[in-house]
């Protein structure tokens, strides 16, 4: 791992642990705040600049074309509490069982994103608009050093509650909610992960709200629900460019996990939006190399100039060279590796695994271990001997 994430392996610090190493900067890094959006099964396949539709994420894709859109992101999981695990802690999910499922994930130290800025004087703020206490997520949260965990139960009076399967508030109240939080640090830099509900399953959206699409079936009330969540996104960057936060904050934007429910194929069932939205300071345009949410945590930490210990599981994918990325997903019994040219999935029952070739091939229809056996063995290994 060390040879597959670092480009320098004297980079790291200890043989006890492989992967720990220091981040490049100061000790306290340029004090830019983050605001990080996890956007509830965000599915890249249905987000207009990333080849959907161009009427179902207008917002979106119009941010897209001023910051840097990775075209080839993949979830860890399928599962919010696996995103937000390895967006956080930079680890990767395990195969069968929730990583938060597993006992032992309570005997380890992680070492968060939220925990790193804290003790570098940092506010640090969740907010969501329905209940947290689900899958363990709040104790999560908890142990991840979050000053302030805001859900459904700390919204002023003043703020429309929905009822239903999920009840709390819908997107745009949260935004809006988000954005008064951020507004009153006063000065002190401050991380911020906004976790959005709407997208979830029933795909809500608020009465009254223009839907694109007649709700006959899921797909349509899951459109309608995105177009809804990409119109809060616009409701709170308008806020917030009129705040004295603005232009001192780092936006990232990324899906906890894609919608499974509908048509996906092996290559993009984990494939996802990943955006960082910082104007003069991060270049825009498109990015193609390979990542998943296991480099958000190095590649923040890169953007705030930040030198400090950690042992992330990825890399900062501004820096690498875009043949060096890659993404290992999780999806039940099944593993899959992907690098610039390939893609290995292995069902761990001793069975040769399959592999395809996406950039030529990109429903992953055809099996092309006979013909590059070779490469197929090098890459299964990659994720066993992780």
């Amino acid at each position: 791992m060390r040879r597959l994430l670092l480009e320098d392996e004297r980079e790291t610090l200890s043989h006890e642990y492989p992967l720990l190493r220091r981040s490049p900067g100061t000790e306290r890094g340029n004090r830019k705040n983050v605001v990080l959006f996890v956007l509830e099964s965000w599915t890249a396949r249905h987000v207009g600049a990333l080849g959907g539709r161009s009427d179902t994420t207008p917002f979106f894709d119009g941010l897209a074309r001023e910051g840097a859109l990775f075209d080839q992101f993949f979830a860890n999981g399928l599962r919010t509490p696996e995103g937000i695990f390895s967006i956080l802690c930079s680890f990767p999910n395990q195969p069968l069982r929730r990583i938060l499922g597993r006992a032992s994930s309570y005997l380890v130290r992680w070492r968060t994103l939220s925990e790193i800025l804290a003790e570098v004087g940092y506010d640090t703020i969740f907010m969501h608009g329905r209940d947290l206490e689900f899958d363990q997520m709040s104790s999560f949260l908890k142990a991840s050093r979050f000053e302030r965990i805001i859900d459904r139960r700390s919204f002023p009076p003043s703020a429309p509650r929905r009822g239903g399967t999920w009840p709390g508030y819908d997107d745009e109240e949260v935004m809006r909610h988000a954005h008064r939080e951020f507004a009153r640090t006063d000065g002190r830099p401050f991380l911020g992960v906004i976790y959005t509900m709407n997208t979830h399953e029933p795909f809500m959206t608020p009465e009254g709200y223009p839907l694109l699409f007649a709700p006959a079936n899921d797909v349509n009330r899951f459109l309608n629900a995105l177009n809804y969540s990409d119109y809060t996104l616009k409701v709170f960057f308008d806020l917030a460019r009129k705040a004295p936060y603005f232009d001192n904050t780092i936006f990232v934007l990324v899906a906890d996990h894609s919608r499974t429910g509908d048509t996906f194929n092996l290559a993009n069932q984990h494939h996802i939006p990943f955006m960082i939205y910082a104007p003069g300071i991060v270049a825009a345009g498109r990015q193609h190399v390979v990542g998943s949410q296991l480099d958000i945590v190095p590649t923040v930490l890169g953007l705030l100039e930040l030198r400090t210990l950690h042992a992330s599981w990825g890399q900062d994918l501004l820096r690498i060279p875009a043949d060096r990325g890659f993404a290992v997903s999780v999806a039940g019994g099944q593993i899959r590796w992907r690098d610039h040219g390939h893609l290995v999935d292995d069902g761990l029952t001793g069975a040769r695994p399959l592999l395809c070739e996406p950039p030529v091939d990109p429903a992953c229809r055809a099996d092309t271990w006979r013909q590059s056996t070779a490469i197929g063995e090098t890459l299964k290994s990659v994720p066993e001997n992780s």
